[in-house]
């Protein structure tokens, strides 16, 4: 019998600045020293199955028409069962009626975060709420433990239905030293590092970005991102200046040679249900690495409770006067204070585990 059959994909160089396969190689980490098995399953892929072995990993991609009875067969004999979202739910949902090891990492609230981002039509984003709806209630009513990614969420689940299941608040991110050199820190310094999703605002951020460069003179403004073309377009658009502005996209180990040199970055999210629970993953590495975050929603995740600092759009054009060693030491107390819960939390489904 195996202890553990995680149902994910297995984190690699392509994905490794996602924030859901950060959290899924986060996750790992803690069960480094344990043997275990990785299944990827597709509706639409791997008509044969592949496997591949490292060191103590087995990663397995399986077609889930063709591998169904095989999947169901493996996931029966595992001691413990980790699935990560609620799309990987969907894709074993009836193993949750057999098994009762199930741990749930929920990462997000998809049914909500479908009906504000979603562009598909009426009908068809009508039709995933509803499965979405329900596999969500398949996990909370099932599972032996639900992961969620802040007390919010918590909060959130607790509200919208009569959990049965334990909900465990793991704020996982990479673990990261701090900051500890802030000479090159320069107040001058805006930066952006990530996609182009639709939660992110991007349009509103170039309209600040652009706003910042006519009335601050001085203002320079670092994107990273792998949509280097979008964004010469967007500001062709928005006729945005290119020499104050650096493009570029970057490994994932050579942004904290840009957050270094940042005082500034941007997190623009609006206030709704799917923002209030999360967790960004950008914020938290902002706020490690002496970043301040310009939010036009403060409200995201347990950073507000936890009483991290920030600065919102409305003031962007009047931030010579604030303390910036104040405000970073403090979110960096904030970064250790979720640090510390997801290592407890996390230590529990470890030795539980075992």
């Amino acid at each position: 019998m195996e202890k553990i059959i995680f149902i994910a994909s297995y984190p690699n160089k392509k994905n490794e600045k996602d924030g859901m396969y950060q959290r899924i190689k986060a996750v790992d980490q803690s069960f480094s020293n344990i043997q275990r098995r990785y299944i990827e399953i597709s509706f639409t892929k791997y008509l044969n199955r592949k496997v591949e072995k490292r060191n103590k990993i087995v990663i397995e991609k399986i077609n889930f028409f063709v591998g169904f009875f095989y999947i169901l067969n493996v996931l029966c004999q595992a001691k413990y069962i980790y699935v990560h979202t609620m799309g990987n739910a969907l894709r074993v949902f009836p193993i949750y009626f057999f098994h009762k090891n199930i741990i749930t990492d929920v990462h997000g609230i998809l049914p909500e975060e479908i009906k504000y981002y979603s562009t598909r039509n009426y009908i068809d984003k009508s039709c995933r709420v509803i499965v979405y709806t329900f596999i969500e209630w398949i996990i909370l009513r099932y599972s032996r433990y639900v992961v969620v990614v802040s007390k919010v969420m918590k909060t959130h689940f607790n509200k919208k239905y009569k959990v049965r299941s334990n909900l465990i608040v793991i704020p996982i991110f990479d673990l990261m030293e701090p900051l500890q050199n802030m000479l090159k820190k320069d107040k001058n310094v805006y930066i952006y590092a990530g996609g182009v999703h639709k939660w992110q605002n991007i349009d509103k951020m170039l309209s600040v970005i652009k706003l910042l460069l006519v009335k601050k003179p001085g203002t320079k403004v670092t994107i990273l991102t792998n949509r280097i073309q979008y964004f010469r377009e967007k500001m062709m658009q928005k006729k945005i200046p290119m020499e104050y502005i650096e493009l570029d996209c970057v490994k994932k180990e050579d942004l904290i040679n840009y957050y270094e040199c940042a005082m500034f970055g941007f997190v623009l999210r609006d206030d709704n249900p799917v923002n209030r629970v999360a967790c960004p993953t950008k914020l938290v590495e902002y706020m490690n690495y002496g970043v301040i975050p310009i939010v036009s929603n403060p409200f995201l995740g347990d950073f507000f409770d936890y009483g991290y600092r920030y600065v919102e759009i409305e003031n962007i054009l009047n931030t010579n006067n604030i303390n910036f060693t104040t405000i970073i030491n403090r979110n960096w107390e904030v970064i250790k204070m979720l640090n510390d819960e997801a290592l407890k939390n996390m230590d529990f489904l470890v030795k539980l585990i075992g």
